[in-house]
């Protein structure tokens, strides 16, 4: 059997997402705090890589708003604020509310089914203490609609704002852990209404429920 010479583009690549996403999580989980100097060289010897694949992950840092750098200077963590998350609110309510209509149009009843699952699980999870565990839920059950839409483009699109809006969402959840609790009702209350939606392919239905999820916040 030949063996294949590795791609080291590609492993450099999968270097830089691992770092990406390693930087991207402790920002959101306030680890590495707003305004706080991102060092390049500390990540890069925490995943014994040079500082290439630490800048590439800062740029897509940058690109959806967790951070701002300049040329040949260090990046910061961008601080979140109420009117930051509004603009990023409406936002995904415009995304969503396009990208699940397409979706409405393409899912299967597989998929259906794994979301009406997801959804009674996230409802053994509605407490403060299980938070992180109701937002993966919540996460996985967008990802199905976005790859249900079957547009490229618009889920690209959506995704490098939601992770922002994820963000700005538990900053401001995480101020005040007495909205946690009515928060994680009102978003189950809306994900029962999703499967309803889903089931009897209902389009209106689908709209209001969008609607109400992001008035919420707001």
């Amino acid at each position: 059997m030949d063996k294949k010479t590795p791609d080291k583009n590609a492993a450099a690549t999968t270097i830089s997402e691992n770092i990406y996403r390693y930087l991207k999580d402790s920002i959101i989980k306030n680890i590495i705090k707003p305004n706080e100097k991102i060092n390049e060289k500390e990540v890069a010897t925490l995943f014994h890589s040079s500082k290439t694949p630490v800048r590439e992950a800062i740029m897509k840092l940058s690109a959806v708003g967790f951070v701002e750098s300049a040329p040949n200077k260090y990046a910061v963590v961008v601080p979140c604020t109420y009117k930051k998350f509004k603009e990023l609110n409406e936002m995904m309510a415009l995304l969503e509310s396009h990208i699940f209509k397409l979706a409405i149009a393409n899912i299967d009843e597989e998929a259906i089914r794994t979301i009406e699952e997801m959804t009674a699980r996230m409802e053994k999870l509605c407490a403060v203490e299980t938070i992180n565990e109701y937002f993966d839920l919540n996460g996985r059950i967008h990802e199905i609609m976005y790859t249900a839409a079957e547009n490229e483009t618009a889920s690209g699109l959506i995704r490098l704002v939601k992770d922002n809006h994820f963000r700005h969402m538990m900053f401001i959840l995480e101020s005040n852990h007495s909205l946690i609790g009515a928060h994680l009702k009102k978003s189950l209350k809306n994900h029962f209404k999703l499967n309803q939606a889903l089931k009897t392919r209902n389009p209106a239905l689908l709209t209001k429920v969008i609607k109400d999820h992001y008035s919420q916040y707001m």
